[in-house]
């Protein structure tokens, strides 16, 4: 019926499948259950009758089955998970350190939150744990050091997991948009060489009797539309004047109206 429910609502994650944490844990008893649900596995494939067993602020809401698992545990969260871990069970004085931080509250020095508890964790594993490879995670693609490939993005020391693939979706969705602008770009300068270049031709040869350009101003329909794009214009009598103004209004055709039938379409 859990589980049902679950996929139903269309949750995932871990605080879907688990209870929140209660008011009043504090930072130490909310890391020891999580360093204890991480060693657990989050209780995959535990039975009903021994989860019964588990308190309720920490038993699972359904028995974790694998497609629970797959859905609800995601890989950076066991691996934020067994980073703290690692942390909080080191024998080693840092270790020690850690733990005394994790109880103090933060006005006396501590962690003062889950987060900052994750991170400093995470930093404690880059420096100390024998399965960091730094190579593989902030090197970037090519050959490493034992003659493998590394396909990888460059993640950054000072990055968690989840920060790195964060600055990652930011940065394909620059791309994406620079490319888009890009091609705008494109367009409009074909646009600009296929059509205006040979336009702006037509009409100065047009214009080569004296006097036209200002003449051709005179027109109302030719007034009313650049009127639409200046407000209180008034033809001037200048034939240089004139002239680049129906060099613009070519353009203002040529261009910008062709990029508003693009939109329309």
């Amino acid at each position: 019926m859990g589980t049902a429910m679950i996929n139903k609502k269309g949750k995932s994650g871990v605080s879907s499948l688990f209870p929140p944490r209660r008011k009043e844990d504090s930072l130490q008893d909310y890391v020891q259950i999580l360093v204890q649900r991480s060693k657990s596995n989050f209780y995959k494939g535990m039975l009903d009758d021994q989860l019964s067993c588990l308190p309720d602020h920490e038993r699972p809401r359904v028995p974790v089955t694998d497609e629970v698992y797959h859905r609800c545990v995601t890989k950076s969260v066991r691996v934020r998970c067994t980073k703290l871990v690692f942390a909080y069970e080191s024998t080693e004085e840092w270790g020690a350190v850690f733990r005394d931080n994790v109880q103090k509250r933060k006005a006396e020095g501590g962690y003062g939150s889950l987060e900052a508890t994750y991170k400093e964790a995470e930093r404690l594993w880059r420096e100390h744990s024998p399965a960091y490879q730094r190579c593989r995670s902030v090197a970037m693609p090519g050959i490493l050091p034992d003659g493998l490939r590394n396909i990888r993005r460059t993640r950054r020391p000072d990055e968690t997991e989840g920060e790195y693939r964060r600055r990652i979706r930011r940065d394909v969705t620059n791309c994406k948009e620079q490319a888009v602008r890009d091609q705008q770009r494109i367009e409009a300068s074909a646009i600009l060489w296929r059509e205006v270049r040979p336009a702006v031709h037509d009409l100065l040869e047009k214009l080569s009797e004296e006097g036209m350009a200002v003449k051709i101003l005179q027109q109302d329909d030719v007034r009313r539309e650049i009127a639409s794009h200046i407000e209180n214009y008034e033809p001037p009598q200048d034939p240089i004047a004139a002239t680049i103004d129906l060099i613009l209004l070519e353009v203002q055709r040529r261009l910008f109206n062709n990029n508003n039938n693009e939109d329309a379409s």
